[in-house]
């Protein structure tokens, strides 16, 4: 299936994934990205030393996971 501009078959695809997740439907209603992004108290700085640290620790498990490339 192309993905051109003018394709009938995506649109309908579309529409039938995204009509019963309109905004009255519980998954609808689900914050969008402009309500989340007004309050940015939640926000951390990713580079300050205690977040460094959860980072390396995890990205340990990650390597430790996923084996070797």
């Amino acid at each position: 299936m192309g993905c051109g501009k003018n394709n009938p078959r995506l649109k309908q695809l579309l529409d039938e994934f995204i009509t019963p997740r309109a905004e009255e439907t519980p998954f609808g209603a689900i914050p969008c990205c402009d309500a989340v992004c007004k309050n940015t108290k939640w926000v951390k700085d990713t580079t300050a030393p205690e977040e460094m640290k959860k980072f390396t620790a995890l990205s340990g498990f990650f390597k430790t996971i996923r084996g070797p490339i």
